[in-house]
């Protein structure tokens, strides 16, 4: 299982991106949406599968970065459930 994140800026104010919000939740065994812009998702899934899912759901004004980390390579100031997030999915990634 790897951790992902995905973040993402989605200019067509007229869009419905609902679609797109549900394929990233929809990727792996687990999601968080960690900010306004970016989620983390746990996932068997190659990051470029992960792309191919996601990139026909945006526009091409829009842009999409996928990366891959891991527990111990995340440091930052976040939300409890964040921090929650990724301590019950921490194992999944050992």
């Amino acid at each position: 299982m790897t951790l992902y994140y995905i973040t993402y800026e989605l200019r067509n104010k007229e869009k419905n991106y609902s679609l797109f919000y549900n394929s990233i939740k929809s990727i792996g065994s687990d999601s968080c949406q960690c900010m306004t812009n970016v989620w983390l998702v746990y996932s068997n899934l190659k990051h470029s599968d992960i792309y191919n899912r996601l990139k026909p759901l945006i526009e091409d004004s829009d842009n999409l970065l996928i990366g891959a980390t891991s527990y111990d390579n995340i440091a930052g100031w976040v939300s409890s459930d964040t921090i929650n997030f990724l301590k019950r999915n921490n194992s999944l990634t050992q």
